[in-house]
């Protein structure tokens, strides 16, 4: 009996936590679109304040929504990263998204872009 109870509530939470994640909307700009190539999200440039000093194409805007805006980050880099994105521009977030039954959560989204100029030369000797 102590079994199933817990088999229950681990499943039930389980797709809770499965229920929270962030959905992801991707909105192509550049047309016709540079090359681009899938990369690690790990190799995805995060922007969070200002605009880029380098030359670049805004290729799509990515929104996530749902969850905590803070948990999001992960979720737009990995997005951007399937997508061939050299970096990310983070737009405001943490903007409360409603439906019938009040808030379900937060909403982020990020500018990808890809660098049209040559990357700057290494100045400190690397």
């Amino acid at each position: 009996m102590h079994r199933s109870i817990l088999a229950v509530l681990t499943t039930a939470a389980l797709l809770g936590i499965a229920g929270c994640r962030p959905n992801v909307d991707v909105v192509m700009l550049a047309s016709p679109r540079p090359a681009m190539a899938p990369r690690p999200a790990s190799e995805v440039e995060l922007i969070t304040t200002g605009r880029p000093t380098r030359t670049f194409v805004e290729v799509a805007v990515i929104r996530a929504q749902g969850g905590r805006a803070q948990d999001h980050y992960g979720v737009l880099r990995a997005r951007a990263g399937e997508l061939g994105c050299d970096a990310l521009v983070l737009g405001p977030d943490g903007e409360s998204v409603h439906n019938e039954h009040g808030v379900t959560g937060e909403s982020s989204h990020a500018t990808c872009i890809l660098w049209s100029d040559a990357p700057a030369a290494d100045t400190h000797g690397g």
